[in-house]
């Protein structure tokens, strides 16, 4: 192909007004000698992600109805079909499919807002198409400038076709032909690259650099335009030889001795180059095996000449005769051998014995005493050199395909580090621009494609590490996790008790402490925020089972947390660091977990299929009320929430809303990685949030309170998670993980 290509995409980013992309096809050079190359240069309107949407089913439509339109297969066989017939078939199907990919996914967008141009540069001919206002401009140089005349003549492609603008059921309706003559360069570009770059300034650089080093200037240039616009464009050169120089080459007039000798040396040198690696030069090795027999058949014609010319030249023409037969029947049983041997080329192991380095000296080594033994005639000598030759063509033959397939897996390898490359970027941008469900499809293929990535040597193993690394981090960010491998250490419990073995823990921010409960040891933690010290609450004289669902009660100067203690509950005063039993008349022993709201408890009694609800009357919880009317089944449920709503959690992961008793719509998003065995969930009283903890996957999560899912906090230092308190005034998370207390910020406010 007699044209080189070259690629630039500039924009401002976040606060670009359109969504754009460049594409120039990369096919193997099979595909590229059936079909050419395939380019498409695209810059949609559209603020929001509709337009990311349909730039990437535009780009892996229009690619895939051109390369795998089965008139390629076809026309292996009819040279009659020519690409400008399969380009526009393919723009056809182009054309169909998006007008349903619109209605899928019930996009509105004007045709105005749609500037996309495809194209075909095929052997010495280009196929363009084009919806919108990209310029396709031919940079043709003037060869005899007469003064004050222009060194360039700039010609707009569309402009001078009459282009007429598409319906948007119909992008592309017309295609232009044609071809780029010698010396000159067609750029395609959007409507903005030629309003900031004068013409004359973008054809002096396009036709005093290479296509490459025309896209870097025009870069630079760009780059330092202060405006939020993009810049984008495809720059296609002619690299064809001028005929002027063919045909003084051609006038150029030498000896005709001189030219026989010359052609001949030429012919030989040609046929050296064009002869494939691993293939015997027959022609060489002839002459070798006619060496012997010449010098042989000379030695005895002296011996046995009787001084007449003509009985000599009998001698002569008998000894040739017998050797033409004898070389006549050599290569039609080299030849019989070698089809036997191509049958069974494919067992490895056999060539591998005979060809490995003792192999081969065994076989030389057995030669050597073949000729060793004695006297020779031809036919052994010819026996001999039919084995060699056979041994060594087999030897090529293998070599040959072993490389054959070495540069097949290396353009496999490079064409799929190229697939993943582009599809991660493409990921990168529909993160950027929050298109999550679209960089989610792209994850799929991303994964798929790099496990099937080899890794046999370093080289692969770090390219195969390093897409992986990336994959993860971008996995990270749709799936919304914030790294909490930083979280600050404020206290080890295991300092205060060896045996420690805590539950749950309690935040009262007005005191800036953390209160920490172990019935194990009958004793609560009380640990310093600010100063991050703690002290111990020990040797109770209540008789002490459970210390579990602690609530907190806040009246004025008085701070108070109750916890379930089996058959009643004991309250802990923070100011005066005494314990109190509270009694309560319990419907059922299975009591999981319990909250408050208005001065009423409510403890969730999974095997009764109900929560009961206890009024307070000083130190007193009265009888207890059932609270679910609607005979919902909540034999699962683990855990409960409260804020006017009553959120239950249940063992299957599944989370249920109750107002006055009864079920009410609730659907919680799916989150990545699913959820599988939450433990907690809880409430703010004063924000829209409910958080949910998940100590096998080391995290805890954010909702909102109608089910969408915000973010999510994981940290591998999270290996025994039991609780977590949120300081929603401060912006402070604090979790207990096995005896450890840590802080972190939190980013989800």
């Amino acid at each position: 192909m007699n044209y080189k290509f070259a690629q630039f995409i500039q924009t401002p980013g976040k606060k670009a007004k359109s969504f754009s992309d460049v594409f120039v096809a990369q096919p193997d050079s099979h595909k590229e000698e059936l079909a050419g190359k395939l380019f498409v240069v695209l810059e949609i309107n559209s603020k929001d992600t509709k337009g990311l949407k349909i730039i990437n089913f535009l780009l892996d439509s229009i690619v895939q109805n051109f390369y795998q339109n089965e008139k390629l297969i076809l026309r292996e066989r009819l040279s009659t079909l020519k690409i400008e017939h399969i380009f526009e078939a393919s723009l056809a199907k182009t054309n169909k499919h998006f007008t349903d990919f619109l209605k899928n996914e019930r996009i509105k967008i004007n045709a105005s807002d749609l500037n996309i141009t495809t194209g075909v540069v095929f052997e010495n001919e280009i196929h363009i198409a084009n919806i919108g206002t990209n310029k396709a401009l031919l940079i043709i140089p003037n060869t005899k400038p007469e003064e004050n005349q222009e060194r360039f003549k700039l010609v707009d492609i569309f402009k001078s076709s009459g282009h007429e603008e598409e319906k948007i059921d119909r992008i592309f309706s017309n295609v232009i032909s044609g071809h780029i003559p010698e010396k000159a360069a067609l750029l395609i570009c959007n409507e903005t690259l030629p309003e900031y770059i004068s013409k004359n300034k973008l054809s002096e650089i396009i036709s005093s650099l290479p296509p490459i080093g025309a896209t870097e200037q025009i870069k630079n240039i760009t780059k330092n335009i202060n405006a939020y616009v993009s810049f984008l464009g495809v720059i296609i050169k002619s690299t064809a030889t001028p005929k002027t120089q063919v045909e003084a080459r051609e006038r150029v007039k030498i000896n005709s001795n001189e030219s026989i000798n010359k052609l001949n040396t030429t012919e030989s040198e040609t046929e050296q180059l064009l002869t494939p690696s691993g293939m015997i030069n027959f022609k060489k090795w002839l002459g070798v095996l006619s060496l012997p027999f010449s010098s042989f058949s000379n030695n005895k014609a002296k011996k046995s000449a009787l001084g007449l010319k003509d009985k000599i030249l009998v001698k002569r023409i008998s000894t040739s005769k017998k050797i033409s037969g004898l070389l006549s029947n050599f290569f039609s049983n080299l030849f019989i051998a070698f089809s036997r041997i191509i049958r069974n080329i494919n067992q490895a192991k056999i060539f591998k014995t005979i060809f490995s380095l003792a192999g081969l000296k065994i076989f030389f080594g057995k030669v050597q005493n073949f000729f060793a033994r004695g006297k020779l005639n031809k036919r052994k000598i010819l026996l001999a050199l039919s084995i060699i030759l056979i041994v060594v063509f087999i030897f090529n033959i293998t070599r040959t395909k072993e490389k054959n397939e070495k540069i097949v897996e290396e353009q496999s390898y490079s064409e799929l580090t190229e697939m993943i490359e582009k599809k991660q970027n493409q990921a990168e941008a529909s993160l950027l621009y929050s298109n999550d469900e679209g960089a989610k499809k792209l994850f799929d293929e991303i994964n798929s494609l790099i496990e099937e990535l080899p890794t046999e040597t370093e080289e692969q193993q770090s390219q195969y590490n390093e897409f992986k690394e990336k994959f993860n981090v971008q996995l990270e960010k749709i799936r919304r996790i914030t790294r909490l491998d930083d979280a600050t250490l404020i206290d080890n419990l295991n300092n205060l008790n060896s045996r420690a073995n805590p539950q749950n823990i309690t935040l009262i921010a007005s005191k800036g402490n953390l209160y920490i409960s172990d019935a194990t040891n009958k004793s609560f933690y009380i640990t310093d925020i600010f100063e991050k010290q703690s002290t111990t609450i020990a040797e109770l004289d209540k008789e002490i089972i459970r210390l579990d669902y602690p609530l907190l009660i806040q009246e004025e100067e008085k701070n108070e947390i109750i916890y379930f203690n089996a058959e009643n509950l004991i309250s802990l005063s923070a100011e005066e660091k005494t314990t109190e039993i509270y009694s309560i008349n319990l419907a059922s022993s299975d009591v999981v977990d319990m909250d408050i709201y208005n001065s009423n408890i409510y403890l969730l009694n999974p095997s009764a299929g109900q929560i009961y609800r206890h009024q307070r009357t000083g130190n007193n919880f009265g009888s207890p009320t059932p609270w679910i009317n609607d005979g919902s089944n909540i034999e699962n449920a683990i855990n409960l929430a409260i804020d006017g709503n009553i959120y239950i959690l249940f063992s299957d992961a599944s989370i249920k809303r109750y107002l006055r008793g009864s079920e009410v719509d609730f659907d919680l998003e799916l989150c990545d990685p699913p959820l599988e065995s939450p433990t907690k969930i809880k409430l703010s009283q004063e924000e829209d949030f409910l958080y949910i903890l998940e100590p096998k996957n080391r995290r805890m999560l954010v909702y909102s309170k109608d089910g969408q899912f915000q973010m999510q906090y994981m940290s591998e230092t999270f290996d025994d998670l039991k609780d977590f308190v949120v300081n929603e005034e401060n912006k402070k998370l604090y979790f207990l993980n096995g005896t450890l207390v840590y802080q972190t910020e939190a980013s989800h406010f």
